[in-house]
């Protein structure tokens, strides 16, 4: 494992393991400059700390870091920030939730959502660190640990089992709030950024293309001064 400092009590925190390397080798060099520019924490994990399918390893990470941060953000490596001005504090939205998380991209559903970014603001770390490992055990029990994507169906599972108790901790946004795809369209990169590109559900040589372009549009909507460093 390995974490580069930007200082602060907010991390963003990514797992990229040696699968990802192709395309993880700029996007993680990106989103750590956006960490430099707001002074969050940029950790990221190069180990398995599962032998569950990748997607559970987020799980493992917030039980990790929980009690470091005040606020974790955990970010798929194949995702970029594109609007390097917007802050992730800004991602909470109304209502001030303590975890924030988008619906799933072309679904509308309440709680059926993406986990390629997860925002928790943990008041009660005691609590949530309770809910993370009810989240870990649901997988075990539903047989669900190795099968593709099904972290979020526990995810689900959890939010909709403990739907009361949650209910006043929890905020289900957009997809296009910060976790989405379907508003980027690669043949016009340069069109009205989103705060984050998730390019999900594509392989290696597509998110190598697409993640490559969209790195270099984001640098475009700075003004001279304010563009990352890579």
């Amino acid at each position: 494992n390995s974490a580069m400092s930007g200082g602060g009590k907010t991390a963003v925190l990514q797992l990229a393991t040696v699968d990802t390397d192709r395309y993880s080798s700029f996007t993680l060099c990106h989103n750590y400059n956006y960490c430099l520019r707001h002074g969050y924490e940029h950790v990221v994990v190069k180990d398995r700390l599962s032998d569950r399918w990748p997607g559970w390893d987020k799980v493992r990470i917030l039980m990790k870091y929980l009690d470091e941060f005040d606020t974790l953000f955990v970010l798929d490596a194949d995702a970029i920030f594109m609007d390097f001005q917007r802050t992730i504090r800004s991602f909470v939205g109304r209502g001030q939730k303590e975890l924030v998380i988008c619906q799933d991209d072309g679904d509308t559903r309440d709680y059926r959502v993406n986990t390629g970014a997860v925002l928790l603001r943990p008041k009660d770390r005691t609590y949530w660190q309770g809910i993370l490992k009810k989240w870990w055990e649901i997988g075990e029990t539903l047989e669900l640990t190795h099968r593709f994507f099904f972290d979020q169906t526990a995810l689900v599972t959890l939010l909709m089992s403990d739907f009361r108790a949650i209910q006043s901790r929890t905020r289900v946004a957009r997809s296009d709030e910060f976790n989405g795809r379907n508003w980027y369209d690669p043949k016009y990169p340069r069109r009205d950024p989103k705060p984050i590109l998730h390019w999900m559900g594509a392989d290696t040589e597509e998110r190598c293309d697409v993640l490559g372009e969209a790195c270099e549009a984001s640098r475009m909507w700075f003004p001279n001064g304010m563009r990352p460093k890579l």
